[in-house]
């Protein structure tokens, strides 16, 4: 990780956590030692938040988080010709979400994905504090049970996340939107304050600032992430 002034985040806010991963291009990213399978998957409840800054001169997609392979695969991504993030479940079918609200290049973002399973099956999309695109029936059947979990890459294919990211947590219950905009409000939050938080990569200083390829998950989950390659 490394040090990046707390007026790099475009908010006049105090930033407590003033680190990064930075993803410098290709075949960059964070292996997660244990499959969040378990969370983001069918028959549950689920979100995603982070601080993302990508870079606009990459191509194609660009892969926050991932889990499963070719066969089974789920997805957070980010179109870099429009801004917009894509989420797909995908197996023997594919469902997917094409939100509004794109996200700027070169200026730090905060996005939240929450999923609530129930009747509705709902998918939220929150951009810097608010609800800006959503999906109704939005099927989790074809979600990976368990296989391979990483951020800024999609696993075999050229997806890369192409940029820098910070604060990436994982709950295993869909947020209020008053813990989303928590969240964004303060950069540096602590995401354990919420409850059912099951990953958090802060990607700080501190004692989770780690050592080499390490980044520490300070969820007290224990599942530490290995730097790949030049992340």
């Amino acid at each position: 990780s490394e040090s990046t002034s707390s007026a790099a985040i475009s908010r006049e806010v105090s930033v407590s956590n003033s680190y990064h991963v930075n993803f410098p291009g290709s075949d960059d990213y964070i292996q997660v030692p244990s499959t969040l399978g378990s969370v983001i998957a069918p028959g549950s409840s689920w979100s995603v938040t982070a601080w993302i800054k990508y870079d606009d001169s990459g191509s194609g997609d660009d892969t926050i988080i991932s889990t499963g392979d070719s066969s089974s695969r789920f997805f957070i991504r980010l179109n870099n010709s429009n801004g917009r993030l894509r989420v797909t479940a995908d197996g023997g079918s594919t469902t997917k979400l094409y939100t509004s609200g794109n996200i700027t290049e070169d200026e730090w973002n905060h996005i939240a994905i929450v999923y609530t399973h129930d009747d509705a099956n709902e998918l939220v999309y929150y951009r810097n504090g608010s609800a800006v695109g959503s999906a109704s029936n939005f099927d989790m059947s074809a979600a990976p049970a368990n296989d391979n979990a990483q951020i800024g890459v999609r696993g075999d294919t050229s997806d890369d996340y192409l940029g820098r990211m910070a604060m990436l947590g994982v709950f295993s219950k869909a947020l209020s939107s008053a813990e989303v905009s928590d969240i964004y409000d303060t950069p540096g939050y602590v995401l354990t304050d919420i409850s059912d938080c099951e990953l958090w990569y802060r990607m700080g200083d501190g004692t989770e600032n780690g050592s080499g390829t390490k980044v520490y998950d300070m969820s007290g989950n224990s599942l530490l992430g290995a730097l790949q390659n030049d992340a």
